[in-house]
């Protein structure tokens, strides 16, 4: 099974472009959970789930445009019985997918995270999806906030932005599931009226141990 966060590193050490979809919300019985990440790259290749059929199709040409034109933005899917039938799902509800470009500037972010996961610790992994309901450009919208205050990238609306999602992260990373942080003028030292952060929580992986050498263990082992 291919690391995303692995294989993000290894594209943005090649210069590749590429795209990362991340279901943030979740109705009904659709197929993969909130947190669930596809990643596509510039030659088509895609890797990882959001639930396969016709949604994985759109989101695979979404991409592409991300792509070529640098922007993200929030996908929403509503799949009524007749979609189920024709694109080759098996499971309904209603899906919101966050479709961004990685830009080359979250290399360090990103080996960062993979660092916490393989090596231990916790952190949240920050990203600006929305500004007044616009996806941002530029540098400063991805930071990667270890639980000690630690951080890597930047979200360019400064330490009132950072404060309150490290006031968050405790309950984020007890919970382990992506939130989607509301913030106002009122809450923050910004000009904007509302941005929408997401807040993933990076904890370290468990170690599994597989007792045996019999032929289920060597299938078993490539997958964990």
């Amino acid at each position: 099974m291919k690391d995303i966060d692995a294989e993000i590193i290894n594209a943005l050490e090649a210069k590749e472009q590429l795209a990362l979809a991340t279901i943030i919300n979740r109705v009904g019985s659709a197929p993969r959970e909130a947190g669930a990440k596809y990643l596509v790259k510039k030659d088509g290749t895609a890797i990882g789930s959001i639930g396969g059929g016709c949604v994985e199709a759109d989101v695979w040409q979404e991409a592409r445009r991300a792509m070529e034109k640098g922007e993200g933005n929030v996908l929403h899917f509503n799949l009524t019985s007749e979609q189920l039938a024709e694109g080759g799902l098996i499971c309904g509800g209603n899906i919101d997918i966050f479709l961004e470009p990685i830009m080359e500037d979250s290399l360090n972010i990103y080996r960062e995270v993979l660092k916490v996961r393989q090596q231990g610790g916790s952190g949240i992994l920050a990203t600006v999806i929305s500004v007044d309901g616009c996806y941002p450009k530029g540098e400063g919208i991805k930071a990667f906030i270890k639980a000690s205050g630690e951080k890597t990238g930047s979200l360019f609306w400064g330490k009132d932005l950072e404060e309150k999602i490290l006031g968050e992260a405790e309950r984020v990373l007890r919970g382990r599931k992506i939130e989607i942080l509301a913030i106002s003028s009122e809450e923050a030292d910004h000009p904007c009226k509302k941005i929408e952060v997401l807040l993933e929580p990076i904890i370290s992986e468990p170690t599994v141990y597989i007792f045996g050498a019999g032929h289920i263990s060597q299938q078993l082992v490539p997958l964990v």
